[in-house]
This record gives structure tokens, C-alpha cells and sequence, in this order.
């Protein structure tokens, strides 16, 4: 049970109201004192479980409370609900009379108990229980203890359900009510209740007041609260509100408030005509006005809805009486004006109308009317055509006066003249407007007439032709579409016997033009043809060549200027299947003739060529035969050749021959072989042939340096094996390489330490001919890896030795260990077992190159004993019944362990020194 109670110490906090009274309870001081003697002068215990008192000196209520509870010396405690439920249980005891007590819940000190148990005569020492369902968290309660029949007891109080200890209030909501007021505003904010309220602390901005009091401040008890009545002054600012109980630390929330006052309500301007005065305004003090002016009207103050004054403001324009005499109203003759819906057609006046102003009021219109005439008349009109190619329109019978304007237009009304007359060439359809204007008004009127036209030409066409060498005179061809017209002709081949005929005939080149003219409407039409000439022969030319070794046949070449053209050729070589080609093919000498024909104007013209022939042949001479040797291993071969003339050409072909030295004539070889020379004449192709044959007498010796052998620690020099070389008087063997020195490089097996290649050059002495032949000593020395193990110690522990860990590698390497624990029995094993300290050598070989490695491992020896005392004999009788067994005396440290044996040791004990 928590026996301490921490109190938070508020102010006493007073409500001021007209009409309500309020105290919120404060909090104990620390330490809490004892409870009150009556509820009005109470604290409030933040939480009074495990509390201890004792009711004596407190005086006599006299009160009743739950209709069965009689006051005698009752102590009140303040308290916050925690819970909704909540049951106390009050333990009694040292009771002066043996009564015991008795208990009240209040939720305020005006009312009666929520709920009460009376206790018992003779309840002395028994527990007194007090529960409760219904409370609100964050009220304040109250707790009145009595003793029963005024006894006096000692009692603690223990919370058995529930919470005394306040929860902390719930931050506020935002105050709900008007955010824009005036000065004098009467308004009602609110706040939903919040969980864990004590009471609700309210402020207002200064100037204002809260439900009615004097102040802009309040603070009201839970449940009430959640809503006040501001009055406001003339400032703005926040509405907030606190929520807290007697044990928390409140939270507040603040609404803003704008205080301005409500602007005066500007009325639309009010236009009061002259015929509707006098005016009285609608607005308070209800004025009458009968002048007619301007006035600028202030109400006298309203009350607003949230009491506020409010003015009315309006601009009232009392109209003057109009009258307006506007002159002379003109409209054209047969039209009529129409004023204020009455109509006036013919000229007079003076006229009155009363009509509508634009403000709606009346106003008084006089004038006088004058009609205005406009007529327009076109004259008759004739056909247009090429015998009469204009026509002159006329206004006859169209309105004339000062005032009057003439305006023509074609069909598209495009004005064309302003004239009284028009003089037009084209056909369709004419307007003339006649306009008669007089003060503000335009008249007029508009006639149409439509001008028939026949000026359509026939049509000419005409087809011209061309004089050729085929053809010496062409005829015109002309035509027209249209019936029984008639033909002229101009032209140099034009006489007066033709030049009316619709297709005369003519022998001269040149430009003929036909006048078609059709005589119903005058109308002609022309076209022009033109008779050229092509009677022109065609230019030629023909090409032949030389026919040579190289060129046995050649193309005879035919050249013109005519775009269409066919061939004839005649001669030696032609027949009926290159007669006509143009550029035929021939392998004979001779004259040629080609006739050219221009198929356009069947004109002809011929050209003529000659084919000759070059067939000298050259001399052509390879030369010697020649010889090569191991002494003279190459020869120049000595080519010539002769032409007469051009300058040959050479080719060699032969085994000693390339792409570098084919076309030399004389051209450097080192193979033995038959060589052929062909001399060309570069001039007509002809060729001739010569040969030569170069011998060889090269035989190369046998050189053979053996088969390639490797260096290592088991064989450390090795013989070079030249000795399936040629040998004898005849030969010589050099060697070279890293183990050949003068001593030995003219052995045929000379024995080397070194590894590297090696050359043996074998010589025949007699033809100086020599072969060379590689061997390649390897060298194999690399040391196998190995480990003697670590170094170990021969202990007590170890009475049959220790087994030594050697290793090695490749795998298959052989192991031999030496020191004064190895015998013939175990020194070639891997892991020999030991029993004698020293250092211990592993020699590693390795079979694949007989090489060896050791390392060595020390073996000591550590056979000191510890001291083992296990104290002086004891004596059990029967007045020690157990004694202590002490082996202090023996060795101790970390690294020694202890082990008893004997009837009373046991597994508890057998491993502790004492």
C-alpha cells in the first residue's frame, strides 16, 4: 500500500457571479494535514489511499445525512475521482467506545450524500466499506468520517477499487462560438465537456464580461462551465478556456475574436422622378421630401442581432421635370416615323410626345416632320457585242434634286460610277442607287436592268507540220467550234488562190496564222501553226585500228548527230549479221564504208575506215645453264630480249621465282630448277620463249642435338646427345648454349650444368653445307616444404611419450627424423612417438627431383611434483562427531586440482583442498 500522497498546491480559486456563488476546493499542502472539521473548510487530497488519522477533538454536527446517519464528530476530506466506481474500505481500531465509525460520499457540501453506511453499535475494530459507481473523473468529492455515537477510533483508509488519484483533464476543444463581433455584442461560446475536468477557468478580452459580472474572467465547477455569456467592450482578442482539477496542471484553449464595429448598410441609390413627388424615405425617422435635388440620408440607430448599433445610409435624387424639343424629324417618302408608338407620314408640326427617360421617369419630346422622296429608273438598253462593243445606261425618270446623288453598280454591287449616265462594255446585270439626303436622314432607292452581250469569240485551232527529204510540202489543218464561220490565212507559203481555204497547202518553213471570224456576231478568233524543215543531212564519222597478237578482232567505231539513226556498213569482213550494227566487229584488214541514215528526215551521209595489222614477233634468250652450291647459294639468270621497236615486256616462271623478281630480266635465284623466260612485245602482245636449267649440288649434313633432358639435385649435370649427327673427316660439330665453353663445344655429347637451349651446328667441310638441331635443358631444384610441428613438452601426464606432427609437401615426399628418441624403428615415419627431450631434426626429400628440406622441434621435459600434504591424523569420539581434514600444506595455485578419496569423501567434497 503507497502510505505517501503528493499534493500539487493550488490558490483557492472564488467565483463571482450574480447569481452564483463558486468555490473550487484547493489542493492539501505537503505534508496533507488532518481532515477537516467541516466540508466547506476541507482540502482536496490528491490521494488519500493508505491515509491514517484518528477522529478525536472534532465537535458535534448534530446534522442527519441518508435519512439515517446522525452527525456526532464528523472529519471531511476533499478528493478527484479517478474512476467512475470507486470502493474504500476504512479499518478501524483503538475505538474509545467499541463502536466504530461511520462514512458519507458527497459531491458537494450543500447536497445530501450520494452514499452512506452507518456502521454498528458494537462495529469497533470491524472494516467499514464504502462504494460508489457513479462519479465523474476529474471532480471533486468529499469524504466525511464520523464516529458512530460520536465514538473516537483510529482508522486507515485503503482504496480497494477504483482511483482517488486524478487523471489528467483532456485538452480543451476550441471554444465554439462568433470569431467577428461588435462592441456591445452579447454572445454565448461553448466547449464540449472534457474528460477529467475539475472546473473550467474562462477569459475574455479585456474591456468584456462574463455572464453578466464585472469581470472578463470566471472560473466555474465541473460539470458546469462548458458554456458562458461575453459581453463584449470595444476590444478584441482571445477567448480561452482552462480545464484542470484541484491535482492537475490545467490545459487551455483560445479562440481569436476580431471586435469591429458593424458598418453602416449602404442602401442602392433611389432616382425619385418629378411626376412621383413628394418622397418620404422608408428608413427610420421616415422623412418626406418634395424638392427636387440630391440628399445624402442617415438613419437613426437600429439594434443589430448581437445588440450592436446599426445605421442605414442612402443616396436619394429627386428628379426635375424634363421637356425636350428635339426639331425636325425627317423620313423618306412612303415610310413613317413612329414616336411613343403613335405613326407620322407626311410632312407637318409642330408634335408633342411624353415618352420614357432612362432613369424611367417622363419626359416631354416636341418636333416637326418633313418626308424626304427618292426614286431611281434605268433607261432601256441593246445587245453588247463585238459590232457594237459599249452601251450607254441612262437615269431617265429617277428623282432629280440638289440634294440627290447618283451611284452605279455591277452585279456584285462594286460602285463603277456617279453620274447621271453609265457607259458599260460588258453583259450582266447594272444598279443604280439613287440617294436624296436632307438633315439627319438618307433616302433611297435602287433599280436593276440587265444588259444582254454576245461576245464570244468562235474558237481557232490549228495543226502545222515539217518539210523533210520525204516529205516536200505538209497541209494546214485549222478548225473551230462553232458552225459557218469563215477562214483567213497570213504565212510565207500563203497566195490569194489559198489563203481562204480552211486547210491550205504550202511548200515553204515558217509561222502561218489562221483568223477564224464568226460572222453572226462579228466576234474572230486567231491560232498559229508553224511549218519547220528538216532536210538536213546527218554528220558521220567512222574510226578502224590495228589488229595485232594481243587485239585479233576490233570494233569499227560510227559516230552522228541524228537522234534517230540507222546503219549500213559494207567491206571485206561484213555480212548480213554486222552489216547494220553500228559499231561492228571484223578480224580482217581493209576498207570499211558506213551509210547513215537520220530516220527523221530520211536524209543519208557515209564515213569510211581502215583496219591494219602488227604481228613482229621478238627474239627472246634465257642464257647459260647455271649451277648453285652450299659455297655459291644463289645465281643471276641472264635474260634478253628484242622487239624491233617498243620495249619488251619479261616474265620468268621457275621455282626460284616471285611476285619481286618475275618481271626482271635478269633476276636473282637460289633453287635448282628449269626456268622459263617469255618476251612480249608491249606494242602488239606478240610473245617468244627461251629455258634455262639451274643445277644444285647442296646435301645438307644430319644435325640431331638429342632429346631435351632437366637438371636436379639428384643429377645435377647432364651429356647432350648430338651423337646421331653425321660424323667423320667430312664434318664439324659447334655447340652454343649456357654450359658450352671452348673446352667442349666441339663435342659431339658435351656434359653441361646449366639450363637453357642449346644449338648444334653440324658442318660438311668438303661442300661447306651445314644443319642445326635444339635442345632445352630444364632445371628441377625447388626444396620441398617442411614443418617439424610445434614445440611440445614430456609431462607426468605423458608417461609413454609424445607423437611428434611433421609434415611435408608434394605428398609423396619421404620423411627421416634424428635425435636421441629415434631409432631404426621410427626414424622414416611421419609421426614418430618419443620419450626423450631434445631437439629433433625432419629431413623432407622430395623423389620426383631428390631434393631435401628440414626444420627442427624442441621437446622439454617438466616432471617436477607438486607437494601432496594432507595435515595431521585426526581423532573422531563421541564429543567431535566430524573433523576438518586440512591440506594446506600441499602446493596451491591455479594450475593444481585436488582429489580425496576415503569413506567420508564424497562428491561434494572430493575436489576441495580442506
Amino acid at each position: 500500500m503507497n502510505r505517501f500522497i503528493q499534493l500539487t498546491l493550488f490558490a483557492t480559486l472564488l467565483l463571482c457571479h450574480p447569481t452564483l456563488q463558486a468555490q473550487v476546493t484547493p489542493p492539501c499542502p505537503t505534508p496533507p494535514p488532518p481532515g477537516a472539521p467541516a466540508c466547506a473548510s476541507t482540502c482536496v487530497y490528491c490521494n488519500f489511499d493508505g491515509y491514517m488519522g484518528n477522529n478525536a477533538g472534532f465537535p458535534s454536527g448534530g446534522n442527519t445525512v441518508c435519512g439515517q446517519i446522525t452527525i456526532h464528530n464528523d472529519q471531511w476530506f476533499g478528493f478527484v475521482a479517478g474512476t467512475e466506481s470507486i470502493t474504500i474500505n476504512i479499518a478501524t481500531s483503538n475505538c474509545m467506545n467499541g463502536d466504530g465509525l461511520q462514512a458519507a460520499f458527497f459531491a458537494n457540501c450543500q447536497d445530501d450524500a450520494l452514499v452512506c453506511n452507518g456502521g454498528s453499535g458494537g462495529g469497533g475494530g470491524q472494516p467499514l466499506t464504502l462504494s460508489y459507481s457513479n462519479f465523474i473523473p476529474g471532480q471533486t468529492y468529499y469524504l466525511m468520517i464520523d464516529g458512530w455515537v460520536a465514538d473516537v477510533c483510529d482508522y486507515e483508509i485503503e482504496v480497494l477499487d477504483g482511483s482517488v488519484s486524478p487523471p489528467a483533464p483532456a485538452q480543451p476543444a476550441v471554444p465554439q462560438g462568433p470569431t467577428v463581433v461588435c462592441p456591445g455584442a452579447e454572445v454565448v461560446y461553448t466547449i464540449p465537456e472534457a474528460y477529467g475536468a475539475g472546473y473550467y477557468q474562462w477569459t475574455a478580452p479585456a474591456g468584456s464580461k462574463i455572464n453578466g459580472g464585472n469581470t472578463n474572467n470566471v472560473t466555474l465547477p465541473a460539470p458546469d462551465g462548458t458554456s458562458i455569456t461575453v459581453t463584449f467592450g470595444n476590444a478584441g482578442g482571445t477567448v480561452c478556456v482552462k480545464v484542470g482539477n484541484a491535482c492537475s496542471t490545467p490545459l487551455m484553449s483560445c479562440l481569436n475574436v476580431i471586435n469591429q464595429p458593424i458598418p453602416p448598410t449602404i442602401k442602392p441609390d433611389v432616382v425619385v422622378c418629378f411626376e412621383d413627388l413628394p418622397f418620404t424615405w422608408d428608413e427610420q425617422p421616415f422623412t418626406t421630401y418634395s424638392t427636387p435635388g440630391t440628399y445624402n440620408l442617415t438613419s437613426t440607430p437600429y439594434d443589430s442581432y448581437l445588440g450592436c448599433d446599426s445605421l442605414v445610409k442612402q443616396k436619394i435624387v429627386l428628379k426635375s421635370q424634363i421637356k425636350t424639343n428635339i426639331g425636325t424629324l425627317y423620313t423618306c417618302e412612303g415610310s413613317c416615323l413612329v414616336v411613343n408608338g403613335n405613326t407620322y407620314c407626311n410632312t407637318g408640326g409642330p408634335f408633342q410626345e411624353v415618352l420614357e427617360s432612362f432613369q424611367g421617369c417622363d419626359s416631354i419630346v416636341q418636333f416637326n416632320v418633313i418626308t424626304i422622296p427618292a426614286n431611281a429608273v434605268i433607261g432601256p438598253v441593246q445587245m453588247i457585242n463585238c459590232n457594237n462593243p459599249s452601251l450607254t445606261l441612262t437615269s431617265t425618270g429617277s428623282t432629280t434634286a440638289p440634294t440627290a446623288s447618283y451611284t452605279w453598280t455591277n452585279a456584285t454591287w462594286t460602285p463603277i460610277g456617279n453620274q447621271t449616265t453609265q457607259m458599260v462594255n460588258t453583259g450582266g446585270t447594272y444598279n443604280l442607287i439613287v440617294t436624296n439626303t436632307l438633315g439627319t436622314a438618307s433616302c433611297k432607292d435602287t433599280a436593276t436592268v440587265s444588259v444582254p452581250a454576245n461576245l464570244t469569240p468562235p474558237g481557232a485551232s490549228v495543226n502545222g507540220g515539217n518539210i523533210t527529204c520525204t516529205a516536200s510540202s505538209v497541209t494546214l489543218m485549222a478548225s473551230s467550234p462553232t458552225n459557218s464561220v469563215n477562214y483567213q490565212w497570213s504565212g510565207p507559203g500563203i497566195t490569194p488562190a489559198n489563203q481562204n481555204l480552211q486547210n491550205p497547202v504550202v511548200s515553204q518553213t515558217g509561222s502561218y496564222t489562221v483568223t477564224v471570224t464568226n460572222p453572226v456576231n462579228g466576234c474572230s478568233s486567231t491560232a498559229t501553226a508553224t511549218v519547220s524543215g528538216d532536210n538536213t543531212p546527218p554528220q558521220v564519222s567512222a574510226t578502224g585500228g590495228t589488229l595485232t597478237c594481243a587485239q585479233q578482232t576490233l570494233s569499227l567505231s560510227s559516230s552522228t548527230n541524228a537522234s534517230q539513226a540507222s546503219y549500213s556498213w559494207s567491206g571485206p569482213c561484213i555480212n548480213a549479221s554486222n552489216q547494220n550494227n553500228q559499231n561492228p566487229v571484223v578480224n580482217c584488214t581493209g576498207t570499211f564504208t558506213v551509210v547513215v541514215t537520220n530516220t527523221a528526215n530520211g536524209c543519208t551521209n557515209t564515213a569510211t575506215a581502215t583496219v591494219m595489222q602488227d604481228v613482229n614477233i621478238p627474239t627472246a634468250d634465257a642464257g647459260a645453264d647455271q649451277a648453285i652450291s652450299c659455297q655459291q647459294t644463289s645465281v643471276v639468270l641472264n635474260g634478253s630480249g628484242n622487239t624491233g621497236g617498243a620495249p619488251p615486256d619479261y616474265l620468268w616462271t621457275g621455282p626460284g621465282i616471285n611476285a619481286g623478281n618475275q618481271n626482271n630480266p635478269t633476276p636473282t635465284v637460289d633453287q635448282a630448277g628449269t626456268y622459263i623466260l617469255t618476251v612480249t612485245n608491249s606494242a602488239n602482245g606478240c610473245s617468244s620463249q627461251d629455258t634455262v636449267v639451274v643445277t644444285s649440288s647442296i646435301i645438307p649434313p644430319v644435325a640431331n642435338a638429342g632429346a631435351d633432358n632437366t637438371i636436379t639435385c639428384a643429377t645435377q649435370t647432364v651429356a647432350l646427345g648430338g651423337a646421331g649427327s653425321s660424323q667423320g673427316p667430312d664434318y664439324s660439330a659447334l655447340w652454343t648454349g649456357p654450359g658450352i665453353n671452348a673446352g667442349n663445344q666441339n663435342q659431339y655429347n658435351p656434359v653441361v650444368n646449366q639450363s637453357g637451349t642449346y644449338v648444334l651446328t653440324v658442318t660438311n667441310t668438303m661442300t661447306g653445307c651445314t644443319s642445326t638441331d635444339t635442345s632445352v635443358i630444364a632445371i628441377n631444384i625447388t626444396p620441398p616444404v617442411v614443418d617439424a610441428g610445434m614445440d611440445t613438452t614430456l609431462t607426468c601426464s605423458t608417461p609413454n611419450g609424445i607423437a611428434l606432427s611433421g609434415s611435408g609437401s608434394p605428398a609423396n615426399v619421404s620423411y627421416l627424423w634424428m635425435g636421441q628418441g629415434i631409432g631404426a624403428n621410427n626414424a622414416t615415419l611421419q609421426n614418430p612417438v618419443v620419450t626423450v627431450p631434445d631437439t629433433y631434426t625432419l629431413q623432407v626429400t622430395d623423389p620426383a627431383n631428390g631434393c631435401t628440406a628440414t626444420d627442427q622441434v624442441l621437446v622439454m621435459q617438466d616432471a617436477n611434483l607438486p607437494a601432496a600434504n594432507a595435515g595431521p591424523d585426526l581423532v573422531l569420539n563421541c564429543s567431535v562427531n566430524a573433523v576438518n581434514i586440512n591440506a594446506s600444506g600441499s602446493a596451491s595455485g591455479p594450475d593444481i586440482t585436488y582429489q580425496w578419496s576415503g569413506p567420508g569423501i564424497n562428491a561434494g567434497n572430493a575436489t576441495i583442498q580442506n
